[in-house]
């Protein structure tokens, strides 16, 4: 939580971005941080995805939290899980299994870093406390998704379950994506270039 004065300037800048009272502004702010966060428990992730799941094993982040998903019920065939307590979420994992018949999916890594980045810009936009206009959005997301598609590739190994496996690296604007090949499909990981030396993934199971 910020200091005093910083709180009270937070709470001003919501009031009159919301257009109500000082009063509701700090009840709103006071609400949304003591907002417990919905993290899953060992196996609800599996139980979601009626397979094992990707997950963050170390470095030790708040989550993993539901994010999104590609498909409903028994036609699941993606699942995004997100980890961190702040906004935006500090690192993405998503699962991505092609059901019976279909082809491998082509752009999950991509997919992924691009919301990835796109989150984090539009975090820093939002500390002005105002929303991103629709056409500086749009051109913001041409270009991260420019760049992550002109990124190199560069072969890595990341650690799964307690085994090296090999993977793809992508690595723009600070943050990385790595992908790696998971039944007929992929698990990838976004996050800080930071926490890659310390990444360890493993599977949500039953």
């Amino acid at each position: 939580m910020p200091d005093d004065a910083a709180r009270k300037k937070l709470i001003r800048s919501l009031a009159q971005h919301k257009g109500i009272s000082y009063t509701a502004a700090m009840r709103l702010l006071d609400k949304h941080v003591a907002r417990p966060v919905p993290v899953l428990k060992p196996g609800e992730a599996y139980a979601m995805f009626r397979r094992p799941v990707g997950i963050i094993a170390r470095p030790e982040l708040v989550g993993p939290v539901f994010s999104g998903s590609l498909g409903r019920g028994e036609d699941l065939r993606e699942l995004w899980l997100q980890y961190g307590s702040s906004k935006p979420p500090q690192a993405f994992v998503v699962t991505n299994v092609p059901l019976p018949g279909e082809r491998p999916a082509t752009g999950v890594l991509v997919t992924a870093l691009l919301n990835f980045l796109a989150r984090r810009t539009e975090a820093r936009y939002a500390d002005g406390r105002r929303r991103m206009p629709d056409a500086e959005r749009e051109a913001m997301l041409l270009e991260t998704q420019r760049l992550v598609e002109q990124a190199p590739r560069e072969q890595a190994e990341v650690w799964l379950g307690g085994t090296r496996v090999p993977g793809v690296r992508v690595r723009v604007d600070g943050c990385e994506a790595l992908e790696i090949p998971y039944l007929d499909g992929c698990i990838v990981y976004c996050g800080p270039r930071e926490q890659s030396a310390a990444l360890r993934l493993d599977l949500d199971r039953p």
